[in-house]
């Protein structure tokens, strides 16, 4: 090859991409830092090629930067040992908007947060199709509202690894679908809401089953903003009810996503769950309750 034909380009600051090769100069008084800096220049170590002599004693970091590695590393643990506890003595109860349940139940089922649940559910488990059922292990499918060739943005599904009773509701045009699981300490509300859902019959039903004797949550997919007014939001502010999510849960920014809780439950100490996911424009959200 002949040096007319090479191309060299100084990549200070720059990321090369995978193919072009990088030569970097070692020398002996390389600081803290810099090795790792250089080397990060390449997406591939077959891209890398190193002029002089190499000592790798000479890729070291500050002791500051290590010190504050390790406190970092410490404190993730004790956060982790902290949540596992709660996790042991709390009632763990989870929703998101899945987006098709077709598409993504592997994803589902390697979600950590969704099957370490007590309890979950799905929203949008529309199909374009029918597909073979799958279920979860460990979890029992109590209801399924799923329509089939009905088009997108339809459908919820409820799972369960405690034992409960349900009871469902789904309007005739398949805006709106509600799930109920009553557990021993905890009844649970699922919704699924389309954009013009009929609230005259979900009303009717939230009045049915919800109870003043036993505490309660109430979490799902919306479709409504919290921050704007809707009949549902004053209906269970007066039912004193409070809705617990204070960021947005799905990416245009809003939250859509709700998760309101009775002045019963209110008494328990609980942690919200707000999480994002990769397969869905919806986060996880959902409640660990001790009793």
């Amino acid at each position: 090859m002949n040096l007319r034909d090479l191309l060299i380009v100084f990549f200070q600051g720059t990321t090369v991409k995978k193919g072009s090769k990088v030569v970097v100069h070692w020398h002996t008084n390389l600081d803290y830092g810099m090795a790792y800096v250089m080397f990060g220049r390449v997406e591939s170590i077959n891209d890398l090629y190193i002029a002089g002599k190499f000592d790798p004693k000479k890729i070291k970091c500050h002791p500051d930067a290590k010190a504050t590695s390790d406190k970092l590393y410490q404190l993730y643990n004790e956060r982790m040992e902290a949540e596992k506890v709660l996790d042991q003595s709390s009632l763990i109860v989870t929703y998101v908007n899945v987006r098709s349940k077709q598409a993504h139940y592997a994803d589902v089922k390697i979600d950590p947060i969704l099957m370490k649940s007590h309890a979950f559910a799905l929203g949008e488990t529309w199909s374009e199709e029918d597909y073979p059922e799958n279920g979860f292990d460990n979890f029992t499918e109590y209801s399924d509202v799923k329509p089939k060739g009905q088009g997108r943005g339809k459908g919820l599904s409820a799972y369960s690894s405690v034992n409960c009773n349900f009871r469902k509701y789904s309007c005739p045009n398949n805006t709106a679908s509600a799930i109920l699981l009553m557990t021993e300490k905890l009844n649970i509300i699922f919704l699924y809401l389309s954009g013009k859902f009929e609230w005259d019959g979900l009303k009717y039903t939230l009045d049915e089953w919800i109870c003043d004797d036993k505490p309660t949550v109430i979490m799902g997919d919306c479709n409504w903003h919290f921050g704007d007014s809707h009949s549902m939001k004053t209906y269970l502010k007066d039912k004193g009810y409070s809705q617990l999510i204070s960021r947005a849960t799905q990416q245009e920014g809003n939250i859509i996503d709700h998760l309101y809780i009775c002045p019963m439950a209110q008494r328990f100490s609980y942690k919200i769950v707000h999480q994002g996911v990769y397969y869905s424009d919806h986060d996880i959200i959902g409640i660990k309750i001790s009793f």
